[in-house]
């Protein structure tokens, strides 16, 4: 109701947000080293939203051979914590602090990734996994109020939110069962979801729509 105390009502319709076309220019590569890499991306902030803490917990809790990375890309104050966190449990050069990247810095690190994290406590959609999505990886991510609306089964995993077991046991499940995913199939959904092309012409049809509505008052 409005502040008169009449019922107004409205549609609504849901745009996703788009990735960048330039993040489909560029696929998931074949590496010839052993490595396995989870890579993360996210603001290091002092409320801990993104859940790297979490992240940084379940990954020592693995107990990962040395041959399995985790990099995660961003900065910001909890950067310290963090850090101190890595050296205390003995996981530097495992787990890497990567700072601030570029957009296509992080395109690179992406294609040289076998598996996105996700561990925040709250999104509205994350489009840092749409972006890895672009790529053709896997995903792993919580359900924080955005991913969980659109990663799908044959996409990757879902996990409650902080909780240390179920994102340990996922992340364990993906060092051996990445192959069961298909690349091209993530990268197909991603473009026929959300690239440029597809929201833009979401947008028009809302607005064609709006304006033949207004048309026929």
């Amino acid at each position: 109701a409005d502040g008169n105390g009449i019922k107004c009502s409205s549609n609504s319709h849901v745009i996703n947000d788009m990735v960048s076309d330039v993040f489909f220019q560029s696929r998931k590569r074949q590496r010839i080293d052993s490595q396995f890499r989870f890579i993360a991306c996210g603001a290091l902030r002092k409320n801990r939203v993104k859940g790297f803490d979490i992240l940084v917990d379940a990954f020592m809790k693995a107990q990962f051979p040395e041959d399995v990375i985790l990099n995660i890309v961003g900065d910001g104050p909890d950067r310290v914590f963090l850090q101190s966190k890595i050296e205390r449990n003995g996981l530097s050069g495992r787990v890497n602090l990567l700072g601030t990247k570029t957009p296509k810095e992080i395109s690179q690190l992406l294609c040289d990734s076998d598996c996105f994290v996700l561990s925040s406590r709250i999104e509205t959609f994350a489009i840092v996994v749409i972006e890895a999505m672009a790529k053709g990886l896997p995903i792993i991510a919580t359900r924080c109020g955005g991913p969980e609306t659109f990663i799908r089964q044959e996409h990757g995993l879902l996990v409650d939110k902080e909780n240390v077991d179920q994102l340990t046991k996922a992340m364990i499940y993906m060092t051996n069962h990445t192959a069961d995913y298909d690349s091209n199939e993530i990268r197909n959904y991603c473009y026929s979801h959300f690239s440029q092309n597809v929201i833009a012409n979401q947008i028009i049809d809302v607005y064609k729509e709006v304006l033949k509505k207004n048309h026929n008052l």
